[in-house]
Protein backbone atom coordinates (compact mmCIF):
# COMPACT_ATOMS: atom_id res chain seq x y z
CA UNK A 1 0.00 0.00 0.00
CA UNK A 2 1.23 3.30 -0.92
CA UNK A 3 1.26 6.20 1.92
CA UNK A 4 -1.21 7.93 0.49
CA UNK A 5 -3.80 7.57 -1.61
CA UNK A 6 -4.56 4.29 -4.27
CA UNK A 7 -2.94 0.49 -3.27
CA UNK A 8 -0.84 -0.57 -5.39
CA UNK A 9 -3.41 -3.78 -6.47
CA UNK A 10 -6.37 -1.39 -7.10
CA UNK A 11 -3.95 0.33 -9.47
CA UNK A 12 -2.69 -2.74 -11.04
CA UNK A 13 -6.13 -4.15 -11.29
CA UNK A 14 -7.78 -0.79 -12.93
CA UNK A 15 -5.08 -0.61 -15.30
CA UNK A 16 -4.70 -4.42 -16.58
CA UNK A 17 -1.57 -4.72 -15.33
CA UNK A 18 -0.03 -7.03 -12.57
CA UNK A 19 0.89 -5.44 -8.53
CA UNK A 20 4.85 -6.12 -9.25
CA UNK A 21 5.14 -3.91 -12.30
CA UNK A 22 2.99 -1.28 -11.22
CA UNK A 23 4.99 -1.46 -8.32
CA UNK A 24 8.33 -1.35 -10.47
CA UNK A 25 6.88 1.87 -12.73
CA UNK A 26 5.30 3.70 -10.45
CA UNK A 27 8.91 5.65 -9.18
CA UNK A 28 9.42 6.37 -13.36
CA UNK A 29 6.76 9.33 -12.36
CA UNK A 30 8.92 10.81 -10.16
CA UNK A 31 12.21 11.13 -12.71
CA UNK A 32 14.33 13.95 -12.86
CA UNK A 33 13.34 16.54 -15.93
CA UNK A 34 16.91 16.44 -17.62
CA UNK A 35 16.77 12.89 -17.32
CA UNK A 36 13.65 12.75 -18.90
CA UNK A 37 14.17 15.16 -21.67
CA UNK A 38 17.77 13.48 -22.18
CA UNK A 39 15.52 10.23 -22.55
CA UNK A 40 13.12 12.01 -25.18
CA UNK A 41 15.52 13.32 -27.25
CA UNK A 42 18.13 10.58 -27.71
CA UNK A 43 20.98 12.29 -25.26
CA UNK A 44 21.16 9.85 -22.36
CA UNK A 45 24.06 7.90 -21.44
CA UNK A 46 24.36 4.71 -23.28
CA UNK A 47 24.12 3.21 -19.82
CA UNK A 48 20.66 4.34 -18.74
CA UNK A 49 17.70 1.83 -20.00
CA UNK A 50 14.68 0.71 -19.39
CA UNK A 51 16.00 -1.95 -16.66
CA UNK A 52 18.76 0.38 -15.04
CA UNK A 53 15.81 2.70 -14.26
CA UNK A 54 13.35 0.39 -12.76
CA UNK A 55 16.00 -1.38 -11.10
CA UNK A 56 17.36 1.55 -9.55
CA UNK A 57 15.90 2.67 -6.42
CA UNK A 58 15.55 6.28 -7.37
CA UNK A 59 15.96 9.03 -4.74
CA UNK A 60 13.15 11.49 -4.78
CA UNK A 61 16.00 14.50 -5.22
CA UNK A 62 16.59 15.11 -8.91
CA UNK A 63 19.91 15.85 -8.36
CA UNK A 64 20.48 13.01 -6.75
CA UNK A 65 19.26 10.79 -9.10
CA UNK A 66 21.06 12.37 -11.84
CA UNK A 67 24.16 11.85 -10.25
CA UNK A 68 23.55 8.23 -8.76
CA UNK A 69 22.81 7.24 -12.83
CA UNK A 70 25.95 8.84 -13.70
CA UNK A 71 23.71 11.62 -15.67
CA UNK A 72 25.60 15.00 -15.01
CA UNK A 73 24.36 18.99 -15.76
CA UNK A 74 27.49 18.44 -18.95
CA UNK A 75 25.59 15.30 -20.17
CA UNK A 76 22.48 16.05 -20.20
CA UNK A 77 20.36 18.37 -21.78
CA UNK A 78 18.76 21.37 -20.07
CA UNK A 79 15.26 21.94 -21.67
CA UNK A 80 14.40 25.41 -20.98
CA UNK A 81 10.34 24.12 -20.73
CA UNK A 82 11.29 21.84 -18.22
CA UNK A 83 13.96 23.70 -15.76
CA UNK A 84 15.28 26.93 -15.61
Amino acid sequence: MLTSGFALKDIADREGFSESHVGRIIPLATLSPRIQDAIISGAQPFELNLETLVRARLPLDWSDQERRLGATARRLPCSSRLVP
